[in-house]
């Protein structure tokens, strides 16, 4: 018999998710053991829990939250749920801001943990949706045009101080460019991973494709300026990090420096990745049933997004002095 695991506070079930072999899906179509981690199994029923708690601990460890401080989260999924877990358990105070789209059970479930939450109506005089836009690439996400004409809002809808919606925006670029960096970095190997199995697997000519010079050497360089991408990235987040968490105070000059040209470089070699990718896979890697289309238009975001590549050297060149 196991001896079932006691937890002293509802933080230490956070990521002691249960691991599920899948039988039937796999049978007979893949010669290896399948696991699904069900990660509903956190408290707050969501992987959030864990990033959400993530956090706390990587602010307190750097003296950003101190005893008794407040959390600000605009939220409208899982994240401040296990937002507000971590802090009835560690005493903080949490203020969420949402719309009245949230479903009434979740704003009701953050207000019993304690949680302010800021419902924000969105059925008021000059504010309007525009029909939803459509991207060439990322469908997943939902991206639309918001109409303010002589909105009127409300002194108790006030998050943070007048005026200063601008710069807490400008305050977060650098953190999203470099998760940018990080997320694009991952997908980019993951593409080259998979191309490179397919390549052993895909025979042209009498041999596998991996099989042909011109493709381990290019495979090669791929891999090459993947990893120089990723030092640089690791560099910036490593600065940024010293700034913000180590010393707790603002980003540098330098470290602004190192993040616009990790967002450059990033960009650059990521689309070039997926288009080798894609060209590596032939006709098929022009189909928009097959995995590698659909990251390689995905992926062109990214020298637009947080930012263009262009707004970053010019950046880089601004702090250098050029």
């Amino acid at each position: 018999m196991t001896t079932p695991k006691i937890c002293d506070t509802i933080l230490d079930a956070i990521g002691h998710t249960p691991l599920v072999r899948v039988n039937r899906l796999t049978a007979g179509v893949i010669d290896a053991d399948v696991f699904i981690k069900l990660e509903t199994f956190n408290p707050g029923n969501s992987i959030k829990d864990r990033m959400a708690l993530k956090m706390i601990e990587d602010a307190e460890r750097a003296g950003a939250l101190k005893p008794g401080g407040t959390i600000i989260e605009g939220t409208s999924g899982n994240t401040g749920m296990g937002l507000a877990i971590a802090a009835v358990v560690r005493g903080y105070k949490c203020i969420f801001t949402t719309t009245d789209k949230q479903s009434k059970e979740k704003i009701d479930a953050l207000r019993a943990f304690g949680a302010d939450v800021i419902v924000c109506p969105t059925d008021v005089d000059g504010f309007s949706v525009s029909k939803k836009l459509e991207k060439a690439g990322n469908w997943a996400s939902d991206t639309a045009e918001l109409f303010f004409e002589d909105v009127r809002v409300p002194k108790r809808y006030l998050v943070g101080q007048e005026g200063m919606g601008f710069m807490y925006l400008m305050q977060n670029f650098q953190s999203e460019r470099l998760v940018g960096c990080v997320s694009g970095l991952s997908g980019a190997k993951l593409a080259l991973d998979r191309s490179v199995q397919w390549g052993r697997e895909r025979s042209a000519f009498g041999k596998p494709l991996i099989k042909r010079e011109y493709w381990q050497q290019k495979l090669v360089e791929l891999y090459t300026k993947y990893e120089a991408a990723k030092a640089l990235s690791y560099n910036a987040c490593a600065a940024y990090n010293d700034d913000k968490y180590v010393n707790s105070g603002m980003i540098s000059m330098e470290t602004t420096r190192l993040v616009s040209m990790a967002k450059a470089y990033v960009g650059d070699v990521t689309a070039e990745i997926l288009d080798q990718c894609v060209q590596f896979h032939g006709g098929m890697g022009y189909l928009e049933e097959l995995w590698v289309a659909r990251a390689w238009r995905d992926a062109r975001l990214f020298r637009i997004g947080g930012g263009t590549t262009e707004v970053m050297r010019y950046a880089v060149a601004r702090i250098m002095g050029f």
